[in-house]
């Protein structure tokens, strides 16, 4: 049976203690040890923003967010590009997003021929028929 280095360093305080102080340590607190070592460390779902949260190879107790496309961090807390607009993609319709020159926050829309609006949202072919 593997037991964790942790773990076997604990044993082997406990037995030190035991034999320090005459206190016998039950058997169901190692029991507990034993399973503390052994939680799921992705049970409380620690991702933000819809990060995959995966076991770490190296340390099993730990893990590693995978994080969704715009974000980063450790547990996926950071937006890439902060308040950047665009990474929002309001263009429709296969419309191209720029930022605003003047103001960071805002953005425009370069729509393709038959599309027009702010996000590229009408067709001009419906409004010719009118």
């Amino acid at each position: 049976t593997h037991v964790p280095a942790d773990l076997a360093s604990m044993e082997g305080r406990v037995s030190a203690m035991e034999r320090t102080t005459g206190v016998s340590v039950s058997l169901a607190t190692r029991a507990i040890t034993v399973i503390f070592v052994r939680l799921d460390p992705c049970g409380s779902s620690p991702c933000d923003n819809g990060g995959s949260c995966y076991h770490s190879v190296s340390a099993p107790t730990q893990f590693v967010c995978t994080c969704p496309l715009g974000y980063n961090g450790t547990l996926c807390q950071t937006a890439i590009g902060g308040d950047d607009p665009c990474l929002r993609a309001p263009c429709q319709h296969g419309g191209v997003c720029f930022n605003s020159a003047d103001v960071p926050t805002e953005y425009v829309c370069t729509c393709p021929s038959e599309f027009t609006g702010k996000n590229c949202e009408t067709s001009l072919s419906g409004l010719i028929g009118r």
